[in-house]
């Protein structure tokens, strides 16, 4: 067989989805190094994400989960980036990069919204009476979220002319009181356990209470 043939699919398939998670984490780790100038700090997300058992079940596989939340993440990191550091370029980065996430997983494009409603509603925030009429912002948002539109009315097409449910997106709400009561008490023995192991628990706790006890001595300061 060729090296590159249709039997090397998969293979090709599972090691693009690891290059592109991993180039992510170092995307991650760099981002936050920008912002806490240290090493510890900076490894902490990305060591997290890696210290995810649903995490790293999906990594190297045919879901896309992992691929559209990293890709999601270092587009909210880029935004960050040029939001507290001035970086205006990163803006149009971030802007690509949660569009490709949303084009792999669509619920991910509720961080493309919730990025470019904030980038134009910000200056009210600010206090200023006029929002971020910013052209090229609007054109690449506008052109992000046809894109995204155009994909979701294609792949209905799909579903209905080839009669397919492996690309289904469609809205069920959990109806029934008995699927609420299995949901609930299923998170906090099982599916919490998949998340995270309980040092990444421990950890977040130790933030949440450096965080709170900065804040009352008037700067944040973590560690």
């Amino acid at each position: 067989a060729q090296p590159f043939g249709k039997s090397h699919l998969s293979l090709i398939f599972r090691l693009l989805d690891t290059v592109i998670i991993y180039s992510c984490l170092i995307f991650i780790f760099k981002i936050a190094l920008s912002f806490t100038k240290r090493f510890v700090l900076a490894a902490l997300p990305p060591l997290i994400l890696l210290l995810s058992p649903c995490f790293l079940n999906y990594t190297c596989s045919y879901m896309p989960d992992t691929v559209s939340a990293c890709l999601a993440i270092v587009g909210i990191g880029y935004y960050l980036q040029c939001w507290l550091q001035n970086k205006v370029r990163k803006r149009y980065a971030a802007i690509l990069l949660l569009i490709l996430a949303s084009l792999i997983k669509t619920s991910s494009g509720l961080y493309f919204v919730g990025f470019v409603g904030f980038a134009l509603f910000m200056p009210l925030f600010q206090g200023k009476k006029k929002l971020n009429l910013n052209l090229p912002l609007l054109v690449s948002a506008s052109l992000g979220a046809g894109i995204i539109t155009i994909y979701i009315f294609y792949n209905n097409y799909l579903n209905k002319e080839y009669d397919s449910t492996l690309f289904l997106m469609a809205a069920r709400p959990i109806s029934f009181n008995e699927a609420r009561y299995f949901l609930f008490s299923r998170f906090p023995h099982t599916w919490a356990k998949e998340y995270f192991i309980l040092p990444v628990y421990l950890l977040f706790g130790i933030l949440a209470a450096s965080i709170y006890f900065s804040k009352e001595k008037g700067r944040l300061r973590i560690f």
